[in-house]
């Protein structure tokens, strides 16, 4: 079972538009990966260098 029983934790992750490296706010027991595919859920994130908003995507650790 998975769940955020846990505080998030931030991970780093880059804005597509200006590839600048922002935090994405995530479950403590996941990870980022970049295919929306394979994703366990997903985080908005906000890029504070051009105020783009953009989607990160996580996947649970088994």
């Amino acid at each position: 079972m998975w769940g955020m029983s846990k505080p998030p934790t931030g991970q780093s992750a880059r804005c597509p538009e200006f590839n600048a490296e922002a935090m994405a706010i995530i479950p403590q027991n996941s990870f980022l990966i970049k295919s929306e595919e394979n994703a366990d859920g997903k985080a908005w994130v906000n890029c504070r260098e051009c105020g783009e908003r953009f989607l990160a995507f996580f996947q649970f650790k088994e």
